[in-house]
């Protein structure tokens, strides 16, 4: 039941000034709900690119989608989707939390049936 991580990295990104540990959380996070709702086969594209003065991350899966309904609420503090035991609904808002406090930003995108985007700008230095 392999998924397929494909990696699409600008090279010559400048950097940005962050706290490495709480933006790995945050990229971990952002990466492990993808692969929650991936079956086999499923792949998730991890890119990166500047926007003007910003840096952007996106995780782009190719997952069932999130329904209409939820894709306003990914954020909201202890909303999940998972099954008892499987998620508490903190992870996104904490993620939030963390990448506002570097004056960035995290948004998520869906059409159901055809995966998820998730971007994260973040301030270059």
């Amino acid at each position: 039941d392999s998924v397929v991580i494909e990696r699409a990295l600008d090279p010559g990104l400048p950097t940005a000034a962050v706290d490495p540990d709480q933006i790995k959380q945050v990229f971990i996070n952002v990466l492990d709900n993808a692969l929650d709702h991936l079956g086999a086969g499923g792949r998730v594209r991890v890119s990166t690119s500047t926007a003007g003065r910003k840096l952007a991350v996106e995780f782009e899966d190719d997952g069932p989608g999130i329904p209409a309904e939820n894709l306003g609420r990914v954020f909201d503090l202890f909303f999940t989707t998972k099954r008892s035991g499987k998620g508490s609904g903190i992870g996104l808002a904490v993620c939030r939390k963390i990448v506002e406090a570097h004056g960035g930003s995290i948004t998520a995108a869906s059409e159901p049936g055809k995966g998820a985007v998730f971007t994260i700008t973040l301030p270059l230095a």
